[in-house]
């Protein structure tokens, strides 16, 4: 699992609604985008889209949901 949550890679809480959470990908892709960041490898970007993938579809998010909050009890177990 990556250093950072999808929610924290658009910069919103985990309750966000899908319209937030469109409004934060396209903010954030915008700025992030390889053509207005010349020289840059596009990873933010990629990580930006894929955490937009993933929170946009409500199967996907319910199953990543789940799987962080697992991760979160192992953690705390341990």
């Amino acid at each position: 699992m990556s250093a950072y949550t999808h929610y924290e890679v658009l910069g919103i809480p985990r309750g966000s609604s899908d319209i937030e959470i469109k409004q934060a990908f396209r903010e954030l892709a915008r700025k992030y985008h390889p053509d207005m960041m010349p020289g840059m490898e596009g990873t933010r970007f990629r990580a930006i889209v894929q955490a937009y993938r993933i929170l946009s579809n409500h199967r996907k998010r319910r199953e990543y949901d789940r799987e962080i909050s697992n991760t979160a009890t192992q953690f705390i177990m341990q």
